[in-house]
This record gives C-alpha cells, structure tokens and sequence, in this order.
C-alpha cells in the first residue's frame, strides 16, 4: 500500500510537488502510470468535479511537468491546481495502487506547494466504510439541484438520470458527455475504489452514456464498484457543464 503525506497546504491554488519513491529505479511503464493518474485527477478538476462552491475557479488543473526519476528511486511531477477539497487526494492514491503489477505502485507519496518543503503534513489516512463519508471530496456546496438516490436492490449495474428544464440538443450533449467521459475515467481507474476494496481488486465500467429522452440524459454504468462518493462528484462535473447553459432539474441515481 502506498504511503502518501500531504502537505497542509497543498489544497490551495498554485503548482505543487508531488514526490513519488518507487521500491527501485523507476522505469518507463511506472512513470507512465504516474503520469496517466495525474493527468486524469487534473482532467477531472479542470471539468469541475473538484470544486467546493459553484463559484470556486477549476480552469487552472493541468500537469505541467511530467513526473521523470531524480536521484535513485525517487520519482517527481509538478501539477498546477486550483482550490480543492484536501480528500481530493484520495482519488490520486486510489489510482496510484490500482494495477496488479506491484512494480507500477510508489511506496511512499508526498505533496507540497511547489515554493515550500513539506511543513505540517500529515498522512492520509486509510478510507474505511466509517470515514469515507468525510474523507472523500463532496458535492460542491451552492449546487442549485438535488442529487437523489432512488431505493432499489443491490446491483453493479448502475446509472444516473439527468433532467432538464428544455430540451437537449445535440451540440449541448456531446460536450456534457466529454465531462462524464473524464468523470468515468477516474472511476474505472480505481479512483473511488476504497473502501470498496482495494483498487486492484475492484472494478468498475462504463456503459452509455446517452440521450433517455428530449429533456434526459442517462448515464449507465455497466459495473460499480467503487464508493457512493463517486455520484456528488459526477453531479459537480454536470453543474459544471450545465450550470449557466441549460438548467438541470435533478439528477436521480438507479
């Protein structure tokens, strides 16, 4: 399992370090691995999934150098973020230990502001079913629609319901459907994993996402596993789309 400390700041906007210590000399399949999770968690909160009020600023998410080795099996990256939820950094670890192959997950995990050294970190802690609740980052607060759950049995099968006022049209959905697409790449990366089990030994897949109806757009996921916590922030990646173009009623989850 990976060890990850984060700085107390490392929440705020401007570019933060992220170190990573492999057990050896990281090679090319590792790095790429790092990469490829640190692209998504900055996709995610460039579409607004990360946000903490519909009036925080999200534009600013972006890896802006890539991680590379430095000295012996030490590993860094500089990613660029705007301010978030300090939970938001499970998603990170999730998808860090998510493949099977041991040789790909960094041991140990630090972030800092980019200006500083780590002060006042402090570990993050592992997500239980009695944490995960606060831990995770949440639904982003001023969100004026209801996220609702409809009571059904148990199923992997999984999917949301978006309504709206008016009609969709078809420019509108395509590019709502490029936000969901980020969304899910997180989620099938493991990234709401926890405490499900452990991010590579869950998984979970998207279905279609697709127009239900005139005003409704469905999105299925063919296999959830992964934590309820995984919906608000699809439901802050909608409001950030949809938000101050076409109003949303609600969202429903099946």
């Amino acid at each position: 399992m990976t060890e990850f400390t984060v700085a107390t700041t490392a929440f705020a906007p401007g570019p933060v370090r992220v170190v990573l210590q492999f057990a050896a000399p990281p090679e090319a399949p590792a790095l790429a691995h790092a990469n490829a999770c640190l692209e998504k968690f900055c996709r995610l909160g460039r579409c607004g999934g990360l946000r903490p009020t519909v009036d925080s600023s999200f534009t600013a998410f972006a890896v802006s150098a890539p991680c590379a080795p430095v000295v012996g099996s030490d590993a860094e990256a500089l990613i660029d973020i705007d301010t978030m939820p300090p939970g938001a950094w499970h998603l990170l670890r999730n998808m860090l230990e998510e493949p099977e192959d041991e040789t790909l997950h960094p041991m140990r995990v630090t972030v800092a502001p980019a200006a500083q050294s780590l002060i006042g970190g402090a570990p993050l802690v592992r997500l239980d079913d009695e944490n995960e609740d606060e831990q995770y980052p949440g639904e982003t607060a001023g969100r004026p629609w209801p996220l609702e759950t409809v009571d059904r049995s148990f199923s992997k099968s999984r999917r949301a319901l978006v309504e709206f006022t008016q009609e969709v049209s078809n420019d509108w959905f395509y590019a709502l459907r490029d936000g969901l697409r980020v969304w899910a790449d997180v989620l099938e990366a493991g990234g709401f994993a926890a405490p499900k089990g452990e991010p590579w030994e869950v998984d979970s897949i998207l279905g279609a996402i697709q127009v239900f109806d005139a005003w409704t757009v469905e999105v299925e996921v063919s296999c959830f596993d992964a934590s309820e916590a995984a919906w608000p922030l699809m439901a802050n990646v909608i409001d950030c789309y949809a938000g101050h173009v076409m109003p949303v009623l609600k969202v429903s989850i099946e």
